[in-house]
């Protein structure tokens, strides 16, 4: 299972952008390359005549020039559209985009959460775990009475995913998870306290 840190999230948003801007010049160069050739063939159709117009493979020569109809056709360039304007468009329209936005915002988060979670794996709460320990850190009443002890994957208010834990000397990423959040505020709390 890979949990995202920020700087993953941030080298593939920049990733995305890379290949998003790359994108967009291969069909830029595309488009140009097209009314060339537009160009070119409409200056072709001009100037053609039988006595330049070849052979064929066969070493026949051509007797007849192509049809002006070859040279004629315009390649369509597809237009990109135009950002929705969400300052000018009608209200009602800004409400029904909104909707959609959402349902597949919504969408998005159930698979990330499938994703993230495939195995259907409960996380241990951070403050089960302290109080598994049994160390010397008193946990608060209110905050245990509150516990559930352990909880789904993709409870998003209540993870941090940048954790780091001391194993043997070296740095190891230990997502923490929180059930509610008063276990979430005890971990906020006591952050600088715990290795």
């Amino acid at each position: 299972m890979v949990v995202w840190t920020d700087e993953m999230r941030a080298k593939a948003l920049a990733t995305r952008a890379h290949n998003k801007r790359k994108k967009q010049e291969r069909m830029e160069k595309r488009m140009a390359k097209q009314a060339e050739i537009v160009a070119e063939d409409s200056n072709i159709g001009q100037a053609v005549h039988l006595s330049e117009v070849g052979t064929w493979p066969d070493g026949e020569p051509i007797t007849k020039a192509p049809p002006d109809e070859i040279f004629s056709t315009v390649v369509s360039v597809p237009q990109l559209p135009e950002p929705f304007d969400w300052e000018k468009a009608p209200l009602i329209e800004c409400i029904t985009k909104q909707a959609e936005l959402k349902r597949e915002f919504d969408r998005i988060t159930q698979i990330l959460e499938r994703r993230q979670n495939p195995t259907g794996m409960k996380w241990m709460c951070f403050t089960e775990e302290i109080r598994r320990e049994k160390g010397v850190h008193v946990i608060p009443k209110p905050v245990l009475a509150a516990c559930q002890r352990f909880g789904d994957d993709g409870k998003w208010k209540f993870r941090d995913d940048g954790r780091f834990v001391m194993v043997d000397g070296l740095r190891k990423l230990k997502p923490a998870f929180a059930c509610s959040s008063a276990c979430f505020s005890y971990y906020q709390m006591s952050k600088g306290q715990l290795r």
